[in-house]
């Protein structure tokens, strides 16, 4: 690191292992991401390795698992999103203001809504752990006057999300309603050790993207059918997800303890929000990313793991990290972590970025 004065940015290019010598990280090896891993490979030598892969990385995950990475299987939520007209959520979170909401930037916004219900002990029973557990099922990543995308990594394995353009002009407004889950619920997949958390998304996954039935299709149920656990026989409404829905029995798609906790959690939600449950409402499978499903072991203060030196995993891929923003704040400590190792910084972290609540090495904010 003789010169501090400008970084390089390298676009199309896969990183496809690490350069390990004597136990410690001496750089990475890379290739053109157009091409086949392997291709026309290109060492690059550093002092360290800062690794900020998303929460989708799996590759990366089992090229760290060659290289003898700590990693442990972490909780994470699964579930469906859900989308409603736009027009309805607003009839319901603004009553008779409903009528003065105006798409974009208008006096009042067009409506959104923050959920999180707990299914206690004995509502949900779990066959894998063969013990009642508590369960909670919230709302993420709503997006309202949004749409919901494709996150697919490959055809065979289907899963969406959500996004909203900044002038939030949809006419539909859509989230996830996802139930969390853990490792007692990925033992049938003990057999992928640390990547167990992996497979248990790609089993349902690969059951979502069957039942689209091929070419990004997504299976679809209107909610009222799920929740009479009945397939949608009728016309499906109207959905922003441009690949196109099929009607599919979303409700024999997850264990009955994550189907469950869904259903019940709908209704306690209509409870609050009497429309939520609704003929016009539509049900999409799967959401399954909504963090990583593991997390690569690292030293509390220096950031750094905990069993390859000169490697160090942040953010949301390396399981610290929640979101953008929490990501984004994790990154920032990591790199003043690193540079206090290489001698290039030794203020206080926390004079220039404040306290923080840290937990086992995660910032929370």
């Amino acid at each position: 690191m003789e010169d501090l004065t400008w970084v390089a940015i390298r676009f199309n290019t896969r990183v496809d292992d690490l350069i390990v010598e004597g136990g410690q990280v001496k750089g990475v090896v890379v290739s053109d991401s157009n091409l086949q891993p392997g291709s026309v490979d290109q060492k690059l030598s550093f002092d360290a390795v800062v690794l900020a892969v998303g929460h989708s990385a799996r590759d990366t995950y089992s090229m760290l698992l060659r290289h003898n990475v700590d990693i442990t299987p972490k909780n994470f939520s699964v579930g469906l999103r859900i989308e409603h007209p736009q027009e309805l959520i607003n009839n319901i979170q603004y009553s008779e203001l409903a009528a003065e909401v105006h798409k974009g930037r208008g006096r009042i916004p067009v409506a959104d809504y923050k959920i999180v219900k707990s299914i206690g002990e004995g509502d949900v029973k779990n066959d894998i752990e063969q013990v009642d557990q508590n369960r909670s099922c919230y709302s993420f990543c709503m997006c309202p006057g949004g749409q919901v995308v494709l996150t697919s990594t490959n055809p065979s394995e289907l899963c969406v999300n959500g996004m909203s353009f900044s002038r939030r002009a949809s006419k539909w407004a859509n989230s996830a309603l996802v139930v969390t889950v853990s490792s007692h619920d990925f033992e049938p997949f003990q057999s992928h050790g640390s990547l167990a958390g992996v497979e248990f998304q790609r089993e349902y996954e690969r059951r979502a993207a069957m039942m689209g039935g091929g070419n990004f299709v997504v299976p679809a149920q209107c909610v009222t059918d799920f929740i009479s656990n009945k397939l949608s026989v009728t016309t499906l409404p109207p959905s922003s997800y441009r690949l196109g829905v099929r009607p599919s029995k979303l409700h024999e798609l997850f264990p009955p303890y994550i189907t469950e906790a869904l259903q019940q959690s709908i209704t306690m939600i209509d409870k609050e929000m009497p429309g939520f449950i609704s003929s016009e409402a539509l049900l999409h499978g799967v959401e399954t990313r909504t963090s990583s499903p593991l997390q690569i072991s690292r030293h509390r203060e220096t950031y750094e793991s905990t069993s390859l030196q000169g490697l160090y995993p942040i953010g949301e891929g390396a399981g610290y990290a929640g979101g953008i923003v929490s990501a984004a704040v994790d990154g920032m400590y990591c790199g003043f972590a690193l540079a206090k190792q290489l001698s290039l910084f030794a203020g206080d972290i926390e004079a220039i970025f404040g306290k923080a609540q840290k937990q086992t090495g995660s910032v929370k904010y």
